[in-house]
């Protein structure tokens, strides 16, 4: 049964109801940086799992980050960038097979 949260993004050619279903089976560990409350937000609207983080991991530097002015546009975009990220490696991940 299609979540009618998810039915949108099910409609995209890159998603399909075989990537919801990817992405519904995705846990994810989200580790603390300036955006982790948005891309806890981001994963978890998108319909992936959240895990509580076992311990502090640094994170790769947001390679974005010059581009911002203020300080919490830089951590939406780092938290939205990173959720995308995610989410992209789960759908081509699985590309093909």
């Amino acid at each position: 049964m299609v979540n009618p949260r998810h039915a949108r993004q099910q409609r995209l050619a890159q998603v399909g109801s075989a990537g919801q279903a990817r992405i519904e089976a995705l846990v994810v560990q989200v580790e603390q940086h300036p955006g982790a409350t948005w891309e806890r937000r981001y994963l978890e609207r998108a319909g992936a799992q959240i895990a509580a983080p076992t311990a502090a991991s640094p994170t790769t530097p947001f390679a974005h980050a010059e581009v911002f002015k203020h300080a919490v546009s830089a951590a939406l975009g780092e938290g939205t960038w990173r959720a995308l990220q995610r989410l992209r490696r789960a759908l081509d991940d699985h590309q093909g097979t």
